[in-house]
């Protein structure tokens, strides 16, 4: 996460406290580093926004490489949300079929996805 530093300009005001400007009008060094923050970048660096475009793209193209239906099963699952009853029900076929499909389909993808697992994003 990256970090910026914001700096507050401090004027002598109605808003100022008295003790916080000295006498030349001008607040001391410890003074105007008390105004300092450091404010949390909450976007990604640039490093892990490629890693991320990149493991979408790795991803991408293996749910594409899959058999039709078990790139909808995968679909149904992650990005639907359905349990495996519901995809079952749907095919008309028993949870346990369903579940055999995911262990084939999270093997062939460790094998195949193994190879990325120095992509940043996957730690």
């Amino acid at each position: 996460m990256n970090s910026y530093t914001a700096t507050a300009h401090v004027h002598p005001s109605a808003f100022s406290p008295s003790n916080f400007i000295q006498e030349s009008g001008q607040p001391s060094a410890s003074e105007v580093e008390a105004w300092y923050c450091t404010i949390p970048d909450p976007a990604p660096s640039a490093e892990e926004a490629l890693d991320a475009a990149r493991l979408g793209r790795i991803l991408d193209n293996f749910v594409r490489s899959l058999k039709p239906r078990d790139r909808d099963i995968v679909h149904r699952v992650f990005w639907r949300g359905e349990n495996q009853a519901d995809v079952a029900r749907a095919y008309g076929v028993s949870r346990a079929a369903i579940n055999k499909t995911m262990d084939r389909i999270c093997r062939h993808g460790a094998l195949k996805l193994c190879a990325f697992r120095d992509c940043a994003t996957l730690r």
